[in-house]
């Protein structure tokens, strides 16, 4: 593949992953949310920088106003307020992945760019990148619509929201910040950041499949495998073959039809393992579904040989 064509393909893949997460609808709070963590002493707050959290003093526009007013409320125990301040910067913290998205399809679009020759080649193709720059030019002004006047501080706090709303009850904000992505679509200008959510990512998803989020089962069974993406500066998890097996064996459980990447990671780790090491992943397993019925696992199915 030449370099153009690798160029083009990588684009083609961001672009679809940003659009994918621009307009993914943010699913209501769950009515079956689960208590807060078992930590409560842990808040997010104490690891962030105070004008992380907030309002700022000379805001006079409609979206600093609306944030202002929420971050007060969710401060209070509003779960939520702190759910909605979410959802209300998520846009904002992708404002410059969308600039730089565009900037790039731009480029590629250039009459005098070399890209040219792949497109003349593949008017589809090119059709669907200058569709795609439009929707990225498009979604970055909506950003600077809905987010005029918010701080660079208060859009960069998605994390603190998802954490504040999820200790407060809420399984999908809980779910979200465990699975991390918030931090990809924003500047990572504070390491902290990272460095807390790498400290509780495991057990927020732990609250969200106790909260009904069954796909927490998945990242809790990839975050523990070591074969698994790593994730910025290492692996999600300490690599746990025991725990990855018992996450991926509650996976085909619950599961009403067959997940060829789950049994292969079965398949995988099952060679990996002793027979005690299995016996305890698949007894794991089994207490992973009794504790969270909602799975509906194969009561039927064996818990160890």
């Amino acid at each position: 593949m030449s370099t153009v064509a690798r160029a083009v393909l990588a684009v083609a893949c961001l672009a679809l992953a940003l659009v994918g997460y621009a307009i993914g609808s943010y699913a209501p709070a769950s009515s079956a949310a689960a208590a807060a963590m078992s930590d409560p002493d842990a808040t997010h707050a104490a690891s962030t920088k105070p004008e992380a959290t907030k309002p700022s003093s000379t805001a006079t526009s409609a979206p600093s106003m609306r944030y202002a007013a929420l971050a007060e409320q969710a401060e209070g125990g509003d779960r939520d307020a702190a759910v909605a301040l979410a959802e209300l910067v998520r846009p904002c913290a992708m404002r410059a992945m969308l600039d730089n998205e565009a900037l790039h399809l731009d480029a590629l679009l250039d009459p005098d760019a070399p890209s040219r020759a792949h497109f003349a080649k593949n008017p589809k193709s090119l059709e669907a990148f200058e569709k795609q720059a439009g929707i990225s030019r498009a979604s970055a002004r909506d950003a600077d619509e809905s987010c005029v006047g918010m701080t660079p501080e208060q859009i960069v706090a998605r994390g603190h929201w998802l954490y504040r709303a999820a200790e407060l009850g809420d399984a999908r904000s809980a779910f979200e910040f465990g699975r991390g992505d918030f931090l990809r679509f924003e500047p990572l200008t504070h390491l902290d950041e990272v460095a807390f959510w790498r400290e509780h990512a495991e057990s927020m998803l732990e609250q969200a499949l106790a909260g009904g989020e069954r796909d927490a089962l998945a990242f809790l069974a990839a975050g523990h495998d070591a074969k698994q993406e790593r994730w910025f500066d290492g692996p999600r998890f300490d690599p746990d073959p025991v725990a990855a097996y018992a996450y991926y064996l509650a996976m085909s459980l619950a599961s009403d039809r067959v997940d060829v990447q789950v049994e292969g990671a079965l398949d995988r780790l099952d060679r990996e393992l002793d027979d005690a090491d299995r016996i305890r992943a698949r007894e794991q397993a089994a207490e992973i579904c009794v504790s969270n019925p909602a799975l509906g696992c194969d009561r039927d199915a064996p818990t160890t040989d």
